[in-house]
C-alpha cells in the first residue's frame, strides 16, 4: 500500500497467498495448543518448515524499520473493523522477494472499544527457555511494550480512528507466490 521509509504499510485478503511456518497453519485449522508449543521449539532447534497458505481474513498491516512490533488491523468479512493485533518481533528485514520477520511469541490483543489483553504469554516464556527469545530480544520487547501502549493511548499510528474505516481497493489482484518462494535462500 505505501513505503514512506518511516512506515510499511501492507495488507492481504481472502484468497492471497502467504508463506508461513507448517506449525502456524496446523494451529490456526486445528485451534490446538499443541502446534504452537511444536512451533516454538523447532524454531528454537533452526528446523522451522515453511509453508504456503490461502489467507481467509481481511488484514491492514503496519510496521515501522527498526521497531521490535507490527500492528495488524483485522476486518470481518463485512468490511467491519474487528480489532488490532499487535506482533511483538524483530525488525522487519527485506529480502528479494518482500520482507522477513521474526516472530517472538508475544502478542497484544486490542478490541475497537481499545480494552486490550496480551496474548501467548506462556509461549513467549517457553521460547524465553529455549533461547529463542534472548536477552536483548527481551529488553527490546519490553521497550516497545511502552510504545504500543503509548501509541494505543495517544490513537497515534495504526491506532489512528481514520484506519478502522479502511477498505481495500476491489480491483486490487491477487498477488502470486513466486514458484521457487520455499527454495529461495533466507538473509541472515
Amino acid at each position: 500500500m505505501h513505503d514512506t521509509g518511516d512506515e510499511l504499510a501492507w495488507s492481504i485478503w481472502p484468497g492471497v497467498e502467504i508463506l508461513t511456518s507448517t506449525t502456524q497453519i496446523e494451529s490456526v485449522r486445528t485451534v490446538r495448543e499443541g502446534p504452537r508449543y511444536q512451533g516454538v521449539l523447532e524454531a528454537a532447534e533452526g528446523r522451522k518448515t515453511l509453508a504456503t497458505d490461502v489467507m481467509g481474513a481481511t488484514i491492514l498491516g503496519f510496521q515501522i524499520p527498526d521497531a521490535y512490533f507490527s500492528v495488524l488491523l483485522f476486518f470481518h468479512t463485512d468490511g467491519q473493523f474487528a480489532k488490532w493485533y499487535v506482533n511483538f518481533e524483530r525488525p522487519y528485514r527485506r529480502t528479494p522477494i518482500g520482507f522477513d520477520t521474526h516472530d517472538l511469541l508475544l502478542d497484544l490483543v486490542v478490541q475497537p472499544d481499545r480494552t486490550y489483553r496480551w496474548k501467548d504469554e506462556d509461549e513467549y516464556e517457553y521460547g524465553r527457555e529455549l533461547g529463542l527469545v534472548d536477552d536483548t530480544d527481551h529488553v527490546q520487547i519490553e521497550k516497545a511494550k511502552d510504545q504500543v501502549l503509548a501509541l494505543l493511548e495517544q490513537r497515534r499510528g495504526p491506532f489512528e480512528e481514520r484506519w478502522t474505516s479502511w477498505q481495500r481497493d476491489q480491483t486490487w489482484t491477487l498477488p502470486t507466490m513466486p514458484a521457487n518462494v520455499t527454495t529461495i535462500p533466507a538473509i541472515v
